[in-house]
């Protein structure tokens, strides 16, 4: 997946922005993704500590995983629906997709739940301008999932 990002981005179909405004977009969006999960699985949770074994290969891999699927989503596919058929059609087909996509690891029953974050990321990324806030967000998600599992 990284590899198909960084050929998508030689090509100038990514929009990338590093702006002080993105990243607290991002971060913002990643801390109200962390919220919603936490409040839909109780009070409750263990906290991975630094020591844990395999913990840094593993949030290295998580993050890598969520920037590459934000670039080829949010990126590239946004941006090429987005000039053929507007705004709303890039945000709905990419929303999709990503459900699609995460069927495998969470199966079919999560669906809705996918199709609604990824409406969330798609709004990142249309207010952002950018696929900064979005791939920023979506990593901040998944680590917070594995951190706080």
């Amino acid at each position: 997946m990284a590899a198909i990002a960084v050929v998508v981005a030689s090509h100038g179909r990514l929009r990338v922005n590093v702006s002080r405004s993105t990243l607290i977009t991002g971060c913002a969006g990643g801390a109200l993704l962390v919220a919603a999960w936490l409040s839909t699985r109780g009070a409750g949770f263990t906290h991975l500590h630094a020591g844990s074994p395999g913990l840094a290969e593993w949030s290295l891999v998580v993050v890598l995983v969520a920037v590459a699927e934000e670039a080829l989503l949010r990126g590239v596919m946004f941006t090429t629906l987005t000039e053929w058929r507007g705004a709303w059609t890039a945000l709905i087909v990419t929303s999709i997709a990503f459900a699609l996509m995460h069927v495998p690891m969470y199966g079919w029953q999560a669906v809705p739940i996918d199709i609604s974050v990824g409406l969330f990321l798609g709004g990142l990324r249309a207010v952002s301008g950018s696929v900064t806030a979005p791939a920023i967000a979506h990593a901040v998600a998944d680590l917070a999932g594995g951190w706080l599992a």
